[in-house]
């Protein structure tokens, strides 16, 4: 099967040439780095420091790591840190997040040349892979370089497992680069044990994005939309996808008739997918402020668009009440864990997937509340605006929260101690 793969990627140069194009013009690459995804760049590597090469695949992922970079770049000077990402929205993240010591580049195309010349320039003396992003052709090659590597935050969902199980040699083949692999729960531990991660290799430490630290918004930029706001009920609807504007629609329309004057903050997974809920808005004839243009919320204004990137926390600290979209799509969830850390009571769909263990720990604990459509969700704001009902869905979230904290000091731990090894006689 990677005989195969291999095979199939000798020509891609000129196939990725015109998919990179087409991705420029629907912006969703930023040609000022398109260079990145052959393996070149204008950064320098700083040969009189150690690297170690963090990669994650989108913005989740990425940020889920920020706290133990600072935390590991505070306490080894002489250790400097590579990020790559996939994604243009998070190298725009990790732009204005990464702390000195560390620099964010895109991750190499699945091409064997550019991911040599990526490897041949940056020079990694540890690779850190979270979850499970498996490019067979990176994989391959920091195998053949013979750098270490190790997985954290290791997730596999059922739709992956069974798709990668069907080529199990091949799998066991690309994971044997990884000496270590700290993995989020039980059964994703099964799942890599089956997929052919050695036992011994294999530990559950919990979820890094369960435990990341959030980041606040700025108290002047937070004051200024709360004053903006007043004292009118407001409840998030969060990380949606366009399958689910019309349900957001439908809640907040029927919100609207109980609590005249209720503010509805709607934050696109993707921002450039405002323009689809704009037009549902101007149909029914709802007045709107764009956080992109740099508008506040009037008395008047029934929905407030925050189009932007990287100020999810900012909403879940304004909104008491946060649905966490891509649930009432077949597009498998995002998680909870960001309004539950920033005092936000969480409701969801039925699409979960990608933190269905998550939800369960959060709903078992009378943590967060589970609805099937847009009457569902218009019920259940409804109730959660009173504010001891709503409390007692906030202060279980924080437990089950704080149960999980423990991810991140295993995980910092973990490679403390790996970079250790590197001063070791």
């Amino acid at each position: 099967m990677l005989f195969i793969y291999h095979l199939l990627s000798l020509p891609a140069s000129g196939i990725l040439f015109f998919i990179q194009r087409k991705w420029i013009r629907e912006n969703k690459e930023d040609p000022q780095r398109a260079k990145e995804r052959w393996g070149k760049t204008n950064e320098s590597r700083n040969t009189d420091r150690k690297l170690v090469w963090f990669h994650a695949a989108s913005v989740g992922e990425s940020v889920a790591l920020l706290d133990v970079i600072r935390k590991l770049l505070e306490e080894n000077s002489d250790w400097r840190v590579l990020v790559t990402t996939l994604t243009r929205t998070s190298a725009k993240v990790m732009a204005e997040s990464l702390p000195e010591g560390a620099v964010h580049q895109m991750i190499p195309f699945e091409h064997k040349p550019s991911i040599r010349r990526f490897l041949a320039h940056w020079k990694p003396d540890l690779v850190v892979w979270t979850e499970s992003d498996i490019w067979p052709l990176i994989l391959s090659e920091i195998h053949r370089s013979e750098i270490p590597a190790v997985m954290v935050n290791g997730v596999i969902s059922e739709r992956s497992y069974t798709r990668l199980k069907r080529f199990k040699g091949s799998i066991r083949k690309l994971l044997s680069p990884f000496e270590a692999a700290l993995i989020k729960d039980e059964e994703a531990l099964t799942r890599y044990r089956v997929l052919g991660l050695a036992e011994g290799n294999l530990h559950c430490v919990g979820s890094l994005k369960e435990a990341a630290v959030m980041e606040q918004a700025a108290a002047s930029v937070f004051n200024e939309v709360q004053a903006a706001i007043g004292d009118r009920h407001v409840w998030l609807a969060g990380s949606t996808h366009p399958n689910e504007f019309s349900q957001i629609v439908a809640a907040h329309k029927a919100l609207l008739k109980i609590h005249p004057g209720i503010l509805l903050i709607h934050a696109p997974r993707h921002p450039e997918n405002a323009a689809l809920f704009i037009q549902s808005a101007i149909a029914e004839q709802w007045k709107f402020a764009q956080r992109s243009l740099g508008e506040l919320p009037t008395a008047t204004c029934e929905v407030f668009l925050a189009d932007t990137i990287g100020e999810m926390g900012l909403w879940h600290r304004l909104s008491p009440i946060s649905f966490i979209g891509g649930s009432l799509s077949a597009d498998r969830g995002h998680n909870p864990f960001e309004a539950a850390a920033l005092g936000s009571a969480i409701i969801y769909g039925w699409s979960i997937e990608h933190f269905e263990e998550a939800y369960q720990r959060y709903h078992a604990a009378g943590a967060a509340i589970q609805v099937s459509n847009a009457a569902g969700l218009a019920e259940n704001v409804s109730k959660l605006l009173e504010p001891d009902y709503r409390r007692s869905f906030t202060s279980a979230a924080q437990k089950v929260r704080l149960e999980g904290a423990e991810a991140f000091t295993k995980t910092y731990d973990f490679l403390q101690q790996r970079l250790k090894k590197f001063d070791a006689p």
